[in-house]
């Protein structure tokens, strides 16, 4: 059995998706494997796990010494070279990725290569501390970020975003991450920054800074994050939409409709159904801007969220005003268990209707 996507999820946010054995940066072709296999009773538990590039994971045949291609790192050996990449990490994701790209390069052999890798403490310079007051001030276009930090060397260049990361609080020093994201010299990195800046928006963000992330986010990069981190991130935000305490969704739902292509697929029967409750809603700015997604869905979207409209919903549509426009629209969508249901509230009055499905 696998590991499940929890558990996936904080082991490549811990390993900024480096390959704990070859050092590599993964991006997404990267995948937790057992220590300890299964079937000598290793557990799918966080410590059994190991992250690793396809290519490591394939040559070693999931680090099974009886395979021909095995290898002979011990459990302990395995555990102690994920650790220390994992505690490179907490010094800085991008700095960890510059010591580890330097262990690759200065090393012929890099599996040979113990895990005794030496952490050297970064001091930043004038120059360092002055752009990441800038990107962490109000006043500061975003957009200047990236450029000044062409300037810098790698290193310097990695302390910045790492503590950017770190101590983001506030709309603009999210949007002057998202400027460098989305900047052509750092398209290598986006993903492992914008996970760690998920991470930490799901954890520790207030409503505030969680509309804020979503209404500027790179969708695009959104979507190939990890699914354990996006279902984190969304389940709270559809909670919100169930709950309907108007102050929030009036917040939230505007911005999170334009993201909703990078919902993770567990999570989108839900949303759709939370969605189409919001029509009802007393909410004046959700309300308008749920009916309107609705309508535009296209039509493999439009047939998930028809599919969420049962016969409760529409015995109790008493005012039968939008449900019957948001059928009508995507009439060639529906869901084959839906057209009865779907044809006999349009042509039926609403008491006859009512009668029909109240005794079934």
């Amino acid at each position: 059995m696998p590991f499940n996507a929890n558990t996936k999820a904080r082991m490549f946010i811990k390993s900024a998706r480096i390959c704990c054995l070859c050092y590599k940066p993964c991006g997404t072709n990267i995948e937790a494997a057992h220590i300890i296999a299964e079937a000598d009773g290793g557990s799918n538990a966080d410590d059994n796990g190991i992250p690793l590039c396809f290519d490591c994971h394939q040559e070693i045949g999931g680090y099974d010494v009886r395979h021909p291609k095995g290898n002979k790192f011990t459990d302990i050996e395995l555990k102690s070279r994920r650790d220390k990449v994992y505690e490179l990490v907490e010094n800085g994701v991008l700095q960890a990725q510059l010591v580890t790209s330097q262990l690759r390069t200065n090393s012929n052999s890099v599996h040979q290569h113990n895990s005794n890798i030496e952490i050297n403490t970064y001091k930043p310079t004038k120059e360092v501390k002055v752009i990441i007051e800038l990107a962490l001030n109000q006043s500061t276009r975003p957009e200047n970020i990236p450029l000044k930090l062409q300037l810098l060397n790698e290193r310097e260049q990695a302390f910045v975003i790492d503590t950017l990361t770190e101590k983001f609080d506030n709309s603009e020093s999210l949007n002057s991450l998202f400027a460098i994201i989305i900047s052509e010299n750092f398209n290598e990195k986006s993903l492992v920054i914008l996970e760690q800046i998920l991470r930490k928006v799901t954890i520790l963000m207030d409503i505030d800074l969680k509309r804020d992330f979503m209404c500027n986010v790179p969708i695009d990069i959104l979507k190939t994050t990890d699914e354990g981190l996006r279902i984190a991130f969304f389940t709270e935000l559809i909670g919100i939409l169930e709950q309907n305490q108007f102050a929030e969704v009036n917040k939230i739902t505007g911005c999170l409709t334009k993201i909703q292509e990078s919902i993770p697929e567990v999570l989108v029967d839900r949303y759709f159904k939370a969605l189409i409750r919001m029509t009802d809603s007393g909410a004046w700015q959700a309300q308008p801007i749920a009916k309107r997604i609705l309508l535009s869905l296209d039509k493999e979207l439009a047939k998930r969220a028809l599919s969420q409209i049962d016969k409760e919903l529409l015995i109790y549509d008493y005012k039968k005003d939008y449900y019957p426009k948001l059928i009508e629209q995507h009439k060639k969508n529906w869901p084959k268990d839906k057209k009865e249901l779907f044809d006999n509230y349009l042509i039926l009055e609403k008491q006859e209707f009512n009668i029909k499905y109240m005794m079934q």
